[in-house]
């Protein structure tokens, strides 16, 4: 009994990460020019007033897959990578982790 209010309770848990997953996504796709891709300028520049302030390094963001150099002068954040990221886990233990559930 106690393993299943558990299992409902972790399942609600992930319910309501994943729906601040999809406003995180969408406050990036508004920052992004259709690519999918976000400038790190814009990354890194939200208004005081924004819900996101993203601050993960670009070693981080190099290190998770996140960061397009291809363009050295114009690098931009793949916003799949980044979402897929450990930095949007918000729970973790050593036996289960609640992070933004993969498209």
């Amino acid at each position: 009994e106690t393993s299943r209010i558990m299992e409902n309770l972790a399942s609600g848990y992930g319910k309501w990460q994943n729906s601040e997953c999809v406003n995180m996504k969408q406050a990036l796709m508004d920052l992004s020019d259709g690519s999918g891709r976000v400038p790190t300028n814009k990354f890194y520049s939200q208004s005081a007033t924004a819900d996101y302030h993203f601050s993960e390094s670009l070693e981080y963001l190099r290190h998770v897959g996140a960061l397009d150099e291809s363009n050295p002068k114009n690098p931009r954040v793949r916003i799949a990578n980044y979402m897929a990221g450990p930095s949007n886990c918000i729970a973790t233990s050593s036996y289960y982790s609640v992070c933004c559930i993969s498209e």
